[in-house]
């Protein structure tokens, strides 16, 4: 694996069979979750809604928006997607730094609810030390009452280790926190998600076809992975039009596969 982002063609990236890329393969994840009427990685509760390339709505974190429901109490995921990512703040990271500028600006919309809502980045290939290093920031800062005490830990006596400390000062100008309350806040609404696993073949993709085959009519000629490679071309063509799904036009959209259970009315959300 590589931290690197490779500048390729998306021909070159394809993650599976159909010619999907990596992104269409995490929409599709989330779009099962809705389908399924359940709960799916990154926030907590059920998926009532899947939107992707969200910039002329208004919202910075554009690639992917995931809405849920948690006991009645609404949270939204902003994510981009990358197959390949370099964690640092090294001023030439201009893809990383693109994140954590997204993600603040995200976190100043009036929709942006903080301590509920989350932004940040979901990735297939990163290096695994420098996640572990942004990991124990964030986690950090969630274990952090106040600013002084998130700051704390990146003193002499404190817990963080060279990595955090460097990681920690060359994001704090991208950041544009003033002090240390806003820095703490910026990384108590961030979140660092790995996913792998969607490519064809792969444990977490075959976990999904077996999921979606509970819900097709009959399971002949590979229907559940059709389904799937379903999804995952609904995705690709939302992308063109900033396309919101909730679970009713989701299940339209593939009716003709799904028995009558998994097809909620058009007014269902």
């Amino acid at each position: 694996m590589t931290d690197k982002l490779e500048q390729k063609p998306a021909a070159t990236e394809l993650a599976g069979g159909a010619g999907f890329t990596y992104e269409d393969t995490v929409v599709a994840y989330y779009l099962t979750h809705l389908l399924r009427h359940e709960r799916a990685a990154g926030q907590s509760g059920i998926v009532t809604s899947v939107a992707v390339q969200q910039r002329g709505q208004g919202n910075p974190m554009d690639d992917l928006v995931v809405t849920f429901d948690d006991a009645s109490k609404a949270r939204t995921l902003g994510l981009q997607i990358k197959r390949s990512l370099t964690i640092s703040g090294a001023p030439s990271n201009k893809d990383f730094r693109a994140i954590i500028e997204a993600a603040t600006k995200t976190q100043t919309l009036s929709s942006f609810t903080k301590g509920t809502d989350l932004c940040g980045f979901i990735v297939e290939f990163v290096t695994p030390d420098a996640m572990r290093t942004l990991k124990r920031v964030i986690d950090w800062a969630k274990d952090s009452p106040t600013g002084s005490e998130f700051a704390a830990r990146f003193t002499a006596s404190g817990s963080a280790a060279v990595a955090e400390t460097a990681l920690r000062n060359d994001l704090r100008p991208v950041l544009g926190a003033t002090n240390d309350d806003e820095e703490l806040a910026f990384y108590q609404n961030f979140t660092a998600m790995q996913l792998g696993g969607l490519e064809e073949g792969g444990a977490l993709r075959i976990e999904i076809v077996n999921r979606l085959e509970e819900l097709v009519v009959e399971n002949k000629d590979g229907v559940d992975l059709l389904l799937f490679d379903r999804l995952c071309r609904i995705a690709r063509d939302g992308a063109a039009t900033g396309k919101r799904w909730n679970r009713a036009v989701c299940s339209n959209s593939s009716a003709a596969w799904l028995n009558s259970r998994s097809c909620p009315s058009s007014r269902t959300t």
